[in-house]
C-alpha cells in the first residue's frame, strides 16, 4: 500500500512540475527557472511536513507521510532535472549562468527548507 501511495504522489508531483515549468519558463530565457522554483517551494512544502512530524502532538501518519514527502516532493522537485541543466550551461559555455545557477539553487534550497519549517511551526503554536 505504501508503494501505492508514493507511486500517486509521485505522479502528482510530476505533472505539477512539469504544468509550472512549462508556465514559468517561458519568460526566464536561458536561466532555469521553473526548476529552481519547484526546488524551492518543494522544499519549503518538505520543510513544513517535517515540522509538522517532528512536533509532537498531532502529525501525519505514516502513508501521508510517505505520499507528500517521498511521493509528493520526491516527483515535485528536480534535482536530477537541475543537473542535467546545469550540465547543459556549462556545455554550451554559459559558465556564468552556470554557476548562477548552482550557487542560487544550492543556497536558496536549504533556506526554503527553514523557512518551512518556520511556517509550519508558527502555525502549529
Amino acid at each position: 500500500m505504501m508503494i501505492l501511495l508514493i507511486g500517486l504522489g509521485g505522479a502528482i508531483g510530476s505533472i505539477l512540475r512539469y504544468l509550472m515549468s512549462i508556465v514559468l519558463q517561458g519568460s526566464a530565457g536561458l536561466f532555469p527557472i521553473g526548476t529552481m522554483t519547484v526546488n524551492i517551494i518543494g522544499s519549503i512544502i518538505l520543510g513544513g511536513l517535517f515540522a509538522v512530524q517532528e512536533g509532537g502532538g498531532k502529525s501525519l501518519n505514516e502513508g501521508m507521510w510517505f505520499f507528500l514527502s517521498i511521493g509528493l516532493c520526491g516527483g515535485f522537485t528536480t534535482f536530477s532535472t537541475f543537473g542535467l541543466e546545469t550540465y547543459l550551461l556549462w556545455k554550451e559555455k554559459h559558465v556564468v549562468e552556470a554557476a548562477l545557477y548552482m550557487m542560487s539553487s544550492m543556497i536558496a534550497a536549504p533556506a526554503a527548507i527553514a523557512i518551512g519549517y518556520a511556517i509550519a511551526k508558527a502555525i502549529r503554536s
